[in-house]
């Protein structure tokens, strides 16, 4: 580690703006990306992150005779049941061994200091700011919200210690693939059409999207308490984690289904159309952001649904996936992506293997 220095910086401040530009001269041309927007970086690590109600960070910067070689940031989150893990985030190196492990060495000791046993990664201080590290498809293009990185950064990982943890799955659905997905949703729908329930979709609109958002909230949580690392969080911070991506989507893409004799819930769907190509353009500059083009009629992002347990049986899960196929249809998009699938059985597979394949690893600090 001869020459490298790290540093513990502030949240804000001169040593903030070196720690966001760090990527930019990682990834330049060599590694594809979509550069996230410089405002909404420096938004993440500020005080004004609902997220610092009840957790903590402590990011890091390492440099080489001054220049930033590396960064990472510790955090904890006291809302999350596994009160003995801590994560590391916000991950970006030069393919260097010693510069990742003095970063994880860093991070590592804060998270001992914080009486954390465990530490998984990466994860941008929760679930809901950015999680997981791409380990394959790096030759596919990416989508807007992929969790990027370079094919190196999984060997400076587990040269750290760590392994995979948990994985996800992507699969690029062309239009003639989506054909062979709606052939499994139709067997779907047939094989459940005994008993199968009513259900009314309501797609929101320009005028209701805040309420459709809002009425969604205790549902959501519901369905995601299940799912990895994912800590219930109040009405305004699930505002402040959904609102940025509803702002870029079309409004009929947030959907809620509910039992017409009851009014109650039962499931949910949301997706958006990836406007990577529009955000590689914009280059980090959010100042350019209100005019950008929100339909490109390209390709759409199936990003997250979910059915309340006492639904899961029934053919509402094979709905919501009509549903989106027909958005994706009537709205003319060449093809789709079913993105961020964790492991086990998914109708996506009836499109063949995955294209993409993304991890959170751990480490055992005992």
């Amino acid at each position: 580690m001869e020459g490298l220095e790290v540093t513990a910086i502030e949240r804000a401040g001169a040593d903030l703006e070196e720690f966001i530009e760090l990527p930019w001269r990682i990834y330049g041309e060599e590694h594809s990306w979509v550069p996230p927007l410089r405002e909404g970086v420096r938004a993440q690590l500020s005080d004004e992150n609902l997220f610092f109600r009840h957790g903590r960070a402590q990011p890091f910067l390492c440099r080489r005779s001054g220049a930033v070689v590396g960064r990472i940031v510790a955090s904890v989150d006291e809302g999350l049941a596994a009160e003995a893990t801590g994560h590391f985030g916000f991950f970006e190196a030069v393919d260097e061994t010693a510069v990742a492990s003095a970063l994880f060495a860093a991070a590592e000791a804060w998270l001992a200091g914080e009486g954390r046993r465990v530490v998984h990664g990466p994860v941008n201080l929760s679930v809901y700011g950015g999680y997981r590290l791409q380990i394959d498809g790096f030759d596919r293009e990416p989508f807007l919200g992929e969790p990027r990185s370079p094919a190196y950064y999984r060997a400076l990982v587990e040269a750290g210690g760590y392994a995979p943890h948990a994985t996800w799955r992507s699969w690029d659905l062309p239009r003639e693939v989506l054909g062979g997905i709606g052939a499994a949703v139709a067997a779907g729908l047939t094989r459940r059409s005994e008993g199968a329930g009513e259900y009314r979709a309501i797609d929101a609109t320009s005028s209701s999207l805040g309420e459709q958002l809002d009425r969604l909230h205790p549902m959501i949580m519901e369905c995601f308490a299940e799912n990895y690392h994912c800590a219930g969080i109040d009405l305004p911070e699930f505002r402040q984690a959904f609102a940025p991506l509803l702002d870029l989507s079309r409004p009929e893409f947030l959907t809620r289904w509910e039992v017409p004799e009851t009014g109650e819930i039962a499931g949910f769907s949301f997706g958006y159309q990836d406007l990577s190509r529009a955000f590689c353009e914009l280059d980090g500059d959010g100042s350019e952001l209100g005019p950008l083009a929100r339909d490109p009629r390209d390709r759409v992002v199936f990003f997250v649904f979910g059915v309340t347990q006492p639904y899961r049986k029934t053919n509402l899960i094979y709905e919501i996936m009509a549903h989106g196929l027909d958005l994706c249809s009537r709205g003319g998009y060449a093809h789709a992506t079913g993105a961020l699938v964790g492991d086990g059985p998914s109708i996506l597979s009836a499109a063949g293997p995955p294209d993409r394949t993304y991890a959170v690893f751990a480490k055992d600090l005992r």
